[in-house]
C-alpha cells in the first residue's frame, strides 16, 4: 500500500498522471467493446468481464454509433467498433 501511494504521489508531482491514469480508462473501454461487440456478448457478461482488467468508475454505450465511454480516475476514454473484421479502436 505504501508503494502504490508513493507511486501515486511520484506521479502527481512529476506531471506524468494524465497519461498514466488514462490507461485505466482505456484499456476498460477497448475491452469491453471487443466483447460487447465483436463478440456479442450480453452487457451483464462483459462488464464483469472488463473489470476483471482494471474497474472503472463508470462507462457509457452508444449502441446506435457503436462506441464505448470509459471513466476513470479522471480520465475518458472514447472507443469505436469498426467491424468484425477491424474490431474496436481507441478514438481520442
Amino acid at each position: 500500500m505504501k508503494v502504490l501511494i508513493s507511486v501515486i504521489a511520484f506521479l502527481t508531482l512529476t506531471g506524468c498522471q494524465k497519461p498514466f491514469f488514462k490507461v485505466v480508462s482505456s484499456s476498460y473501454a477497448k475491452e469491453f467493446c471487443s466483447c460487447y461487440f465483436v463478440v456479442e456478448q450480453d452487457q451483464n457478461y462483459c462488464e464483469k468481464n472488463a473489470e476483471q482488467i482494471v474497474p472503472v468508475s463508470k462507462y457509457k454505450i452508444d449502441k446506435e454509433k457503436k462506441t464505448i465511454m470509459g471513466f476513470g480516475l479522471g480520465q475518458k476514454t472514447l472507443v469505436e467498433y469498426r467491424g468484425k473484421r477491424l474490431g474496436c479502436r481507441i478514438v481520442n
